[in-house]
This record gives structure tokens, C-alpha cells and sequence, in this order.
């Protein structure tokens, strides 16, 4: 008899079982590393935000935004002010004349980061996240 060169059916299966086996372990895995690299934009943001609100302070003697507290346009940025580099955070603020409290909510890909679903930060320079307890400054 003739050996015909080639793989089984058997072996295939065994390959593709593997392979789904690795990408079952690996992929939480790397959406976790990926939500955490577009968690660093957000925070970036809220701290390039807080940086604005100090020179707005400096300058005006007080924090408030417009009549209702939140205006960014006064600081320079759009009304909607969402993070760089995608997007993946809208930011807000809610100021009076002597705090403010800068908070980021994920949006896009990113609202499935239910380890730090949004990220806070004031005037007294305090780092927050729901739910809390994480590690997510």
C-alpha cells in the first residue's frame, strides 16, 4: 500500500481544541491590558482638565464654570469634552467658586471596564473610582 502524506481529520481537531483552548486563557487577558492602556487617557485627561481648572483659578479667584458649574469652553475646551486618543472617556466638571470635582465615564469600547467604571479627581487632589477599592489610579 501506498502512505498518503497529509494530516487526519483527528489531528485537526486536536490543533483547533489547542488553539481554543490558548485563546480562551489569552483573551481576557489582553482586553484587560487593553481597557488599562485607554484607562491611562482618561486619567491623563482629567489631570490636563485639573491643570486648566488651577489656572482658572489663579486667574479668576474662583473655580465655578458658568451659572451651572460645568461650562469647560470656559477653561478652553469643547462643551463635550471627551479624552484624546480615541475618545474612550468623557470628561466633566462640577465646580463651585472654591472646589471642583472632574469626573471621567468611559464610553465606546471602554464601558466594559467594570474594574474602574469611572475615575474621579478634585481640587484637593483626591483620586477616586467606582466601584471602589481598585487600583485603578
Amino acid at each position: 500500500k501506498k502512505k498518503l502524506a497529509g494530516f487526519t481529520l483527528i489531528e485537526v481537531m486536536v490543533v483547533v481544541g489547542i488553539v481554543a483552548i490558548l485563546a480562551t486563557i489569552a483573551y481576557p487577558s489582553y482586553t484587560d491590558q487593553i481597557q488599562k492602556s485607554r484607562r491611562s487617557t482618561g486619567k491623563a485627561a482629567l489631570q490636563d482638565v485639573a491643570a486648566r481648572m488651577e489656572q482658572y483659578y489663579l486667574d479668576n479667584k474662583r473655580y465655578t464654570l458658568g451659572a451651572d458649574g460645568t461650562d469647560l469652553t470656559k477653561i478652553g475646551l469643547a462643551a463635550t469634552y471627551n479624552s484624546p486618543d480615541g475618545g474612550w472617556y468623557s470628561i466633566s466638571a462640577v465646580t463651585n467658586a472654591t472646589t471642583y470635582v472632574l469626573t471621567a465615564t468611559p464610553r465606546l469600547a471602554q464601558v466594559g471596564d467594570t474594574k474602574c467604571a469611572t475615575l474621579t479627581f478634585n481640587n484637593k487632589h483626591e483620586k477616586k473610582s467606582t466601584p471602589a477599592g481598585n487600583s485603578c489610579w
